[in-house]
């Protein structure tokens, strides 16, 4: 059964925005359902089962979904276990003011064009930035004033989220989002392939169309970057900063990082800090 939740029906008039509090859904499932409204919903802590038109998705703390006017879903705790959500909901002229305004239609987070909502993944710091920004939401008066400004705040956040080119698969582009987290550095690439889901040779294939990189090639690339962001900002010993971006082998470490960076690791810092 499909129930159509409408905006003036539960939101007084006169209100910009409604913000909820973060319920824990293991005992409140949320019946599939559709809306003439747009929501952002995101997974503060736990994990979920999202059915959303038509297919099934696995949710957990960080996701952030963009709910579009036009989609139906459910929503329902994983076996029982903490499903604590946060959502905010806005009419839905909103996204489309805001896209006139700021954004191309690549950036368009709401966008119609696809068969399923967006969806990112964000890491421990930007969860935190997105919670002081909800409090200060939800303290706020229920005004255009404030939910512009959250939303706002929310894409220039998530603009530094970004971290898979644009038109992947959502599978895909979710497990690069997902593994950048530095937590999953030293995990590897069958994590990676875990992440996305998928068989190694259906990652491999897709992977290759679209970036023109193997799924290894990738992590390394990652990998690397993430040594080179902590050679320039701190001063732990290139051994260390190697074995924690995940590299075992230190030979095949300053082999492939002279190979992207055109130096090795030891001169690399040392040209970062000579610009400071």
């Amino acid at each position: 059964l499909d129930m159509r939740r409408r905006w003036k029906d539960f939101v007084e008039p006169g209100r910009a925005f409604h913000l909820s509090l973060a319920l824990d859904h293991r005992r409140m499932p949320i019946a599939y359902h559709g809306h003439d409204f747009a929501e952002v919903m995101w997974v503060e802590e736990g994990e979920g089962i999202h059915h959303v038109n038509g297919q099934r998705q696995t949710l957990s703390a960080g996701d952030l979904i963009f709910i579009r006017p036009q989609d139906h879903h459910s929503l329902m705790a994983s076996d029982g276990r903490v499903f604590r959500l946060q959502n905010l909901a806005f009419p839905r002229p909103v996204p489309a003011r805001l896209a006139k305004l700021y954004f191309n239609k690549d950036d368009d987070w709401f966008t119609s064009g696809r068969p399923l909502p967006k969806r990112v993944s964000l890491d421990a710091r930007q969860q935190g930035e997105l919670r002081a920004e909800l409090t200060r939401l939800q303290q706020a008066p229920r005004e255009v004033l404030p939910l512009d400004t959250f939303l706002l705040n929310l894409f220039r956040l998530l603009g530094r989220a970004q971290h898979a080119p644009a038109h992947l698969p959502d599978w895909l582009s979710l497990a690069m989002q997902r593994f950048t987290a530095e937590k999953h550095m030293q995990s590897g690439v069958q994590y990676f392939h875990r992440l996305a889901g998928r068989s190694p040779e259906h990652v491999a294939r897709i992977m290759q169309k679209h970036t023109g990189l193997t799924p290894t090639a990738w992590v390394n690339m990652q990998r690397l970057d993430h040594a080179a962001r902590l050679l320039e900002s701190t001063m732990i010993p290139v051994t260390e900063i190697a074995f924690e971006a995940g590299f075992e082998n230190l030979g095949y470490f300053f082999r492939i990082f002279r190979t992207r960076y055109g130096t090795s690791p030891r001169l690399y810092r040392m040209r970062q800090t000579a610009v400071m």
